[in-house]
């Protein structure tokens, strides 16, 4: 969540998105498990990036060994000054097995 801050304080510096951005992937990473993919990771330049991630959605209440037909895997790629510009999504991939 963004704190609102006084009118005449300076706009955060990059390390500030930077530690929220963490923040909030390691969130993510906590919520989805194994379903959550830092795409970061891949890259063959470890430079420093804004969060780009894979998550893979599937139907709720189906786990704890209940068979799942269907996925959805979201792209989600972010800004480097998220979370005030928005991040971008699309769908990576659709999966039904049946």
């Amino acid at each position: 969540m963004m704190m609102s801050s006084a009118p005449d304080s300076p706009p955060p510096v990059p390390e500030d998105y930077s530690l929220q951005q963490e923040n909030e992937l390691q969130a993510l990473a906590s919520i989805f498990a194994e379903d959550f993919q830092d795409i970061r990771l891949k890259h063959p330049w470890k430079v420093k990036r804004p969060p780009e991630v894979y998550l893979s959605l599937r139907p709720k209440g189906l786990s704890y060994g209940q068979e799942c037909h269907v996925t959805v895997d979201l792209e989600v790629k972010c800004p480097p000054t998220y979370p005030d510009l928005m991040y971008q999504n699309r769908v990576a991939a659709l999966s039904s097995e049946r």
